[in-house]
């Protein structure tokens, strides 16, 4: 659009979808990166070592068992209502997790990476779904601010704990903003569409191509969530601050 671009309601429009879909993005690392700047405070206040990695392991698991049925709600209530179901889920285990106790802790965090895991699958659809000629372009700038979120999270959770005098709070904050993306993505959902709900399916299980593709994104989901996870706590034990090891966890995820 040029400067000479008259602003249409279609443009804005456009505009809005794009926000939305960004807004989204921006929240799909939170719950992560959030527990683990938290993970090394947590143990201090006598959540188990099995609980820790318990904790750290439910996105890996998550992503792969809720991911795999992503489809199946795509077929059944449409790609954009089950996005805000997906956000709807986030925020759910954003919250159940400040609730007191351990299961409350574990529930809490599968329900949000469930949600996640769910957004995953449904954000590149939705992209190629509603920016068939900005592909490119949207796929790079919701991928940039999901690691932008990603670092917010590591950088701001720890000081925010610290300022209200509560891990809840630092945890629990966070709950605001996935229900602000299901504010903004609400407007764009539309009536399921039989028509869209028809899913080409393939053989993939006897796909070369997609065994590959599966083991280098697998492998690469695995190395990006123990770094996520873990890295604070390694920080924290060599003698930095829980503030510091968040900063440090927000500086590899920015240079990543």
């Amino acid at each position: 659009m040029t400067p000479s671009t008259p602003i249409t309601p279609s443009t804005r429009a456009g505009l809005g979808l794009g926000l939305a879909v960004l807004l989204v993005a921006f929240n799909l690392r939170l719950a992560i990166t959030s527990l683990g700047a938290l993970l090394d405070h947590l143990g201090d206040l006598g959540v188990s070592a099995a609980t820790q990695g318990l904790l750290t392991s439910l996105p890996v698991l998550c992503f792969a068992l809720v991911g795999a049925t992503a489809m199946v709600v795509t077929r059944w209530i449409g790609v954009d209502r089950g996005l805000v179901a997906a956000l709807g889920l986030l925020a759910a285990g954003l919250v159940l997790r400040v609730l007191d106790g351990t299961p409350a802790l574990i529930a809490g965090t599968a329900v949000a990476c469930g949600g996640i895991a769910l957004a995953n699958v449904l954000v590149p659809a939705i992209v190629k779904e509603h920016f068939p000629h900005r592909i490119g372009l949207m796929t790079g700038a919701y991928t940039t601010v999901l690691s932008f979120g990603s670092a917010v999270g590591a950088a701001a959770t720890v000081p925010i704990a610290n300022a209200a005098g509560s891990w809840r709070v630092g945890l629990g904050l966070w709950a605001g903003l996935a229900l602000a993306a299901v504010v903004a993505w609400a407007p764009y959902c539309r009536r399921r569409d039989p028509r869209r709900a028809d899913v080409h399916r393939t053989a993939l299980w006897r796909s070369p191509t997609a065994w590959a593709v599966t083991l280098l994104f697998g492998t690469q989901s695995i190395y990006a969530y123990v770094t996520m996870s873990w890295l604070p706590s390694v920080y924290a034990d060599a003698g930095f601050s829980d503030e510091t090891a968040g900063l440090l966890l927000a500086a590899s995820i920015t240079i990543g």
